[in-house]
């Protein structure tokens, strides 16, 4: 077990409880003021099955992949981490981010599970902080290709302004700088130690020296920018899935392309992730790409609730592991 336990980690989270519910109020308002449900509601049932199976299978596989990438870092840090606590762990936190607005989030919950799985509390956030930051490189990758074959092809798809898709970049690049720099925590704990118990600040030390430990294993962060990668590819697979299975017509390289852009932007919502919240930022970005509004809103629904039915497993794991022990 951790030398320090993470019960102070929710606090963090709880204001994300308010947050989330004023966007989406403000996101129903917005729906019910300017489009007409039933447009949303014919979208949504138009999709097929088989994309709805389909999309579904694609984001299962997500899950198990998002388990290999976190144990990938948990093991090239030093730490035990079975692959099937892992997976298992991660279909259970996703399963909470989606389906309920909780205060300690899907997150903290992971946390939670993955030092009871053996990890020590330090390595375990450490391990979610460079997953954070390997999938922001990820994202902007994937997003820089996708910018660059819609500039350079002759397509009819337009994309967010490339002022937000740079200043993601650059917001992904300094979160990954103070996450890896161990002298920037150094500076950052002589302002804070006074204020902080010595229990505390030893605690942070540790997380610190973990994460900054990173910087000695490129060949690790590389390993895990791939899986990253293939990740986020499965996922924009499952979208595409869903829009063809709802039949907006883009073709796959323009609407991947578009989608790649969109998901690096998406990234920068990830705190709001929680009862689609996340999802529902695809409705504006698609629909600066030129998707119908009510298709935008139901390719975010529809993302959010075949996510969910991936995630189902975890519901069936919690009783089991989470909830026995609270």
């Amino acid at each position: 077990m951790p030398d320090e336990p993470l019960e102070t980690v929710p606090r963090v989270f709880r204001p994300r409880k308010w947050l989330r519910i004023t966007v989406l109020i403000a996101l129903l308002l917005a729906v019910a003021v300017f489009l007409d449900p039933r447009e949303v509601i014919t979208a949504i049932t138009e999709i097929s099955p088989p994309a709805l199976v389909l999309a579904i299978i694609l984001l299962s596989i997500d899950r198990i992949v998002m388990g290999v990438k976190w144990q990938h870092l948990v093991r090239g840090a030093g730490g035990e981490l079975r692959l099937t606590d892992a997976v298992g762990v991660y279909f259970q936190s996703k399963f909470i981010t989606l389906a309920f607005p909780a205060s300690f989030g899907g997150e903290v919950m992971r946390g939670i599970l993955g030092t009871r799985a053996g990890v020590p509390g330090y390595l375990v956030i450490a391990s979610m902080l460079l997953e954070r930051v390997v999938a922001a490189v990820s994202s902007t990758v994937l997003a820089s290709l996708g910018l660059l074959y819609l500039l350079t092809a002759a397509v009819d798809a337009s994309y967010p302004p490339i002022f937000i898709v740079v200043g993601a970049a650059v917001m992904a690049g300094l979160i990954a700088v103070s996450v890896l720099n161990r002298r920037f925590h150094t500076v950052v704990g002589r302002l804070v130690r006074r204020h902080l118990p010595e229990r505390v600040f030893s605690f942070l030390d540790r997380l610190s020296a973990a994460a900054s430990s990173y910087r000695a294993r490129p060949g690790l962060l590389g390993v895990n920018l791939i899986i990253n990668i293939c990740e986020h590819m499965l996922q924009m697979a499952a979208l595409f899935v869903l829009a063809r299975g709802m039949g907006i017509a883009l073709k796959v390289a323009p609407f991947l392309a578009v989608t790649a852009v969109i998901m690096l932007v998406r990234r920068g919502a990830g705190m709001l992730e929680g009862w689609g919240l996340a999802e529902s930022g695809l409705v504006m970005l698609y629909n600066l790409s030129g998707v119908p509004a009510a298709e935008s809103v139901a390719l975010a629904l529809a993302l959010w609730a075949t996510s969910l039915v991936a995630s189902l497993p975890g519901a069936f794991l919690l009783p089991r592991t989470a909830l026995r022990h609270l």
